[in-house]
């Protein structure tokens, strides 16, 4: 038997009690899995996050997909003149 990080969270929440069961189901918090379990755990944390948000279906919908196109314009480098900008400005302070 692995060891399993330990996990707080709300359970009177459906989402971060499905998200629980979930991860654990495919091992995700235990010591054995990638990172030690602790890629469940981040996971876990941004199910947090985004349930206290409080979404109703529809702003849950457009949160999900606007997070995930940011990350993916973000690995990819797309748009990386907002980040040069960015520090532009910063040393024009």
């Amino acid at each position: 038997m692995t060891k399993q990080n330990k996990i707080d969270f709300d359970k009177k929440s459906p989402l971060q009690s499905y998200a629980y069961e979930w991860l654990k189901s495919r091992g995700l918090f235990d010591g054995d899995a990638d990172y030690s379990g602790m890629l469940g755990g981040a996971v876990f944390e941004l199910v947090k996050v985004f349930s206290k948000q409080g979404h109703s279906g529809f702003s849950a919908g457009l949160t999900k997909e606007m997070f995930y196109q940011l990350l993916s314009d973000f690995e990819s480098g797309k748009d990386a003149s907002l980040i040069e900008s960015q520090n532009q400005n910063e040393k024009a302070k």
